[in-house]
C-alpha cells in the first residue's frame, strides 16, 4: 500500500489511527496513558519513556503548534497539596519534552489537582484514572 493509499484508508477508518499524534490532531487533546509517577512523587517512572518519546515526536512534527501540559491527581490529599503536586508533574513532563527538542515557548503547564476527575474517586481504578497528565493544543 502506498503512503497516499494508507492515508486515504486511515481517513476512512479512523480507528486505525491510534497514535498520540493522530489523537492530538483529531481531538486537540490526548491522555498519554503510560506516563507514570510513584505516589507523592513528581519524577516519572522509567517505563514512561516510550510514551514520552512518542509525545515528543508528535509535538516536534507539528510545527509551531502550542500545547498545554495538564497535571491531574486523585482526591487522596488536600486540594492545595494536590494542585501543587499536579503542577510539579506537569512541569516534569514539560522539562523532559524540552530536553527532547520541543521548543520551550510552545509549552505551557497547569496543575488542576483533584478538580477535574476523569472518573469518580470511590474505587482504586477511578483514582488511578485520575492520576494523569493530559496534553491539549493551546487555544488563544
Amino acid at each position: 500500500m502506498s503512503e497516499v493509499e494508507r492515508r486515504d484508508y486511515e481517513a476512512e477508518c479512523p480507528e486505525v489511527e491510534t497514535s498520540l499524534a493522530g489523537d492530538l490532531a483529531q481531538n486537540g487533546r490526548v491522555v498519554p496513558h503510560g506516563i507514570l509517577f510513584d505516589t507523592d512523587k513528581d519524577v516519572f517512572k522509567p517505563e514512561s519513556l516510550p510514551v514520552l518519546e512518542e509525545l515528543g515526536k508528535a509535538m516536534k512534527a507539528a510545527g509551531a503548534t502550542r500545547y498545554v501540559v495538564e497535571g491531574h491527581t486523585d482526591d487522596r490529599a488536600g486540594e492545595k497539596y494536590n494542585r501543587q503536586l499536579s503542577e510539579r508533574r506537569a512541569a516534569a513532563v514539560k522539562a523532559w519534552l524540552v530536553r527532547a527538542g520541543v521548543e520551550e515557548p510552545r509549552l505551557a503547564t497547569v496543575g488542576y489537582g483533584l478538580t477535574r476527575p476523569a472518573l469518580p474517586n470511590d474505587t482504586e481504578a477511578g483514582r488511578a484514572a485520575n492520576r494523569r497528565v493530559e496534553v491539549a493544543i493551546q487555544r488563544n
